[in-house]
């Protein structure tokens, strides 16, 4: 007679767990859904920089900055890339039983000039964004990009 209520306490907690999960799933379900990367689309800025989103763009706004965004990609992945790889080599050279010191500073090195490439073509890029904008708009941004400074990040 004791391994019925075992049984059922067992069936009531699996019927439970197995109640929460859908809840759980609706309490985000952007995180869950599918259809996410299509629903982030929908706003129409799926790729626009925190300081750029909740500025209303006119269409010729919108196509200047995905002619731009899309114009660096190229770059851009080569170069993340490449530092994705210097990672794994230092990586391995810490692992190494043959630890090379010179072979580190090179990668080091060619690391940091990456670094340089990178931030110039984000410097630059966000440059051609603001005077895409208007006055007020470039504004807006400026207010944006120091509230996201501070770690806030935006609402959308």
């Amino acid at each position: 007679m004791k391994t019925q209520p075992t049984l059922l306490t067992a069936l009531f907690l699996t019927l439970g767990i197995a109640s929460f999960v859908p809840l759980s799933l609706q309490a985000n379900p952007m995180e869950f859904s599918e259809a996410n990367h299509c629903v982030k689309r929908m706003d129409g800025h799926p790729h626009l920089p925190p300081y750029l989103r909740g500025i209303d763009l006119s269409d010729a706004q919108e196509d200047a900055i995905f002619s731009i965004l899309h114009n660096i990609e190229p770059q851009m992945r080569q170069k993340m890339k490449a530092l994705h790889q210097l990672h794994e080599n230092m990586m391995a050279q810490a692992a190494s039983n043959q630890y090379d010191e010179t072979a580190v500073k090179h990668l080091a090195e060619t690391g940091a000039k990456l670094m340089v490439e990178v931030e110039t073509i984000r410097t630059r890029t966000d440059h051609q964004l603001l005077f895409v904008l208007d006055e007020n708009q470039r504004q807006q941004a400026t207010l944006n990009k120091d509230k996201f400074a501070d770690g806030h990040r935006p609402p959308f």
